[in-house]
């Protein structure tokens, strides 16, 4: 049998409609060569079924995950199974957004062979079909991203995972510790092998967003989630010596926004992993101007209480 290039690997639970609209435009592509795999987490047959429906059509392999791995465990089963060089992940509510488009991305990473990562613009669709918005780059967010992929920690200027396609490596997989930052810690890793990235602003991918039914939806804006998996990420990148001051501030920036002024608050969210010294000095500090604000603030509470009490005798009477 022979290897295709190409592994569109495809986790799906539940959703059979999304998941045929994803196979109809794999069908509709006028690049080839390409095996289709289908990881399935769902509790019945829906999703299955629609596989049947599109096997005689399509080089598809159809597995049932049992028990079901979870996100991201899910993605790597597909990833796994995979025979192609290069592996195309198309969630099952995501779609090509045109017929040109898996060859667009196929050539882009051909066409850059010290890049292990291509990815494109994309149309951000929400649950109604409607046109959100659309994604691109600038050329100064691809360059800081091609020297800095760190700095993804601070805002995913890749996008979802729909919109890449990537180089096979077997040693490379989803972090299953990750649901929030799972494609940023694995864009991270991925770039840091000192390999570059390639980039296409067409918007290739049509990507559902704002769904509830997406794990992000409970995510975003999640102290718990948010906190946890940042900080686990972030002491990652320490541990990998890629840590940077951009990233800590955005760190601390988060800190600040869920109200995280000590590790007891850290606890409290669900992290048990260890806490970077630079944070800790963060916190004391912190306990310190806050105490210093609550004098000046009793100073001045007593400045202007007690001269007004001094200024009474001298009031004219009414």
């Amino acid at each position: 049998m022979k290897t295709p290039k190409v592994s569109v690997c495809i986790p799906a639970y539940q959703q059979p409609a999304g998941v045929a609209r994803a196979l109809q435009s794999l069908l509709e592509q006028d690049y080839r060569d390409y095996e289709v795999i289908v990881t399935d987490d769902s509790a019945d047959a829906a999703v299955e079924q629609v596989c049947r429906e599109y096997a005689a059509r399509l080089p598809l392999q159809y597995v049932r995950n049992t028990p079901p791995r979870g996100t991201p465990e899910n993605w790597n089963v597909a990833m796994r199974a995979a025979r192609g060089a290069y592996i195309k992940i198309l969630h099952h509510d995501d779609w090509f957004a045109t017929p040109t488009a898996l060859g667009t991305l196929v050539r882009l990473l051909d066409a850059h062979p010290e890049a292990d990562l291509a990815f494109c613009g994309s149309l951000n669709i929400n649950s109604k079909g409607e046109l959100v918005n659309q994604r691109q780059l600038n050329d100064a967010q691809v360059q800081r991203l091609r020297h800095k992929p760190a700095l993804l920690f601070c805002g995913n200027l890749v996008g979802a995972p729909s919109a890449t396609l990537f180089r096979r490596q077997a040693d490379l997989c989803f972090d299953p510790q990750f649901k929030w930052l799972v494609d940023i810690d694995f864009y991270i890793r991925l770039l840091a092998r000192g390999r570059s990235l390639a980039y296409d602003a067409e918007p290739l991918i049509s990507v559902t967003v704002a769904s509830p039914q997406q794990v992000t939806a409970g995510c975003t804006n999640n102290k718990d989630v948010e906190i946890t998996e940042h900080l686990a990420l972030y002491m990652k990148l320490l541990a990998a010596g890629q840590a940077s001051l951009g990233v800590f501030n955005h760190l601390l920036n988060l800190c600040r926004c869920f109200g995280i002024a000590d590790e007891a608050a850290v606890r409290g969210c669900g992290y048990g992993g260890p806490i970077p010294a630079e944070l800790r000095l963060y916190f004391s500090n912190h306990r310190l101007l806050q105490r210093i604000e609550w004098c000046v603030q009793g100073l001045l509470m007593a400045c202007v209480y007690g001269g007004a009490r001094c200024l009474r005798p001298f009031r004219r009477r009414s």
